[in-house]
């Protein structure tokens, strides 16, 4: 099993450049593919009592747009010419709102998608990531920016609830399980009633018949957010990357997130492979 095929979200506000370094990481190691997509956001002229704002505010906001747009593209295809990993690099110019649907597509063809996870998101930047996360039907890598941003899968922590979509994150992440030194299955055990008819060594015996190293850990939550609990384990045993489902629902059409996927995408101090 391999990563043929990647989409690399391409900031185009400065202070997610981190992401490609990881990706050319990944490409480095699986021969993967990477199609960089980023791009330079239109603002659309307004009618009624703002059409008084001159038109040439708006064009000078649209040349901004495609200048951050070609810098951050530059920056990155700059990382992938240090290697001999394949990198594409697309520019598309659009409203905010039309990016998210172009990511997602654009998602949808790819076997995961790599993005920034900053703690100080632009505001484009939340729904780009939840969009990919819950429309696309693939897994998303997020990429911190002030933590560990390195291509490394020696140690990697599954996030693991006897869930479907912790199993889907666990299908998804296979060809990183398989490529580790060490997995650990971590259960928190006191943050809700789990009654599952199999136990975490079933998961360790499926994950053994692939060629994975399996540890069996648990940790405790206590006065911790699940998150939080989840963080203090993965620093104990130094991982690389955690693997983890992300919760959501929509109620009232309002998308309602689970607690542990709300912090995740608030910001890791690890890259997370989040799969919906």
């Amino acid at each position: 099993m391999t990563i043929k095929d990647a989409l690399l979200y391409v900031s185009p506000v400065p202070g997610g450049e981190m992401t490609a370094g990881f990706a050319a990481g990944l490409a480095q190691h699986f021969g993967t593919e990477v199609t960089g997509l980023t791009f330079a956001f239109d603002v659309a002229y307004p009618a009624g009592l703002y059409a008084r704002v001159p038109e040439e505010l708006f064009q000078k906001l649209r040349e901004k747009g495609r200048e951050d747009a070609m810098v951050a593209m530059t920056h990155a295809k700059g990382v992938f010419d240090q290697g001999t990993s394949k990198f594409v690099g697309v520019m598309e110019t659009c409203l905010p709102d039309e990016a998210i649907e172009s990511l997602v597509e654009y998602a949808r063809l790819r076997d995961i998608a790599i993005l920034p996870n900053r703690r100080e998101k632009p505001p484009i930047e939340r729904p780009l990531i939840e969009a990919v996360l819950f429309g696309s039907g693939l897994p998303a890598m997020l990429i911190p920016a002030d933590g560990k941003t390195t291509f490394a899968i020696d140690r990697i922590l599954i996030a693991w609830d006897y869930s479907r979509v912790a199993a889907r994150a666990v299908g998804d992440a296979m060809p990183l399980l398989t490529k580790a030194k060490r997995v650990h299955i971590v259960t928190v055990t006191d943050d809700k009633e789990l009654r599952p008819r199999m136990d975490a060594h079933e998961l360790a015996r499926h994950l053994a018949r692939h060629g994975v190293a399996v540890v069996i850990d648990q940790a405790l939550r206590g006065n911790m957010s699940i998150g939080d609990a989840l963080f203090r384990q993965a620093a104990a045993i130094n991982a690389d990357l955690m693997v983890m489902g992300g919760f959501g629902h929509s109620r009232l059409r309002d998308f309602i997130l689970g607690g542990a996927t709300q912090q995740i995408l608030t910001w890791a101090p690890l890259p997370i492979l989040m799969s919906h």
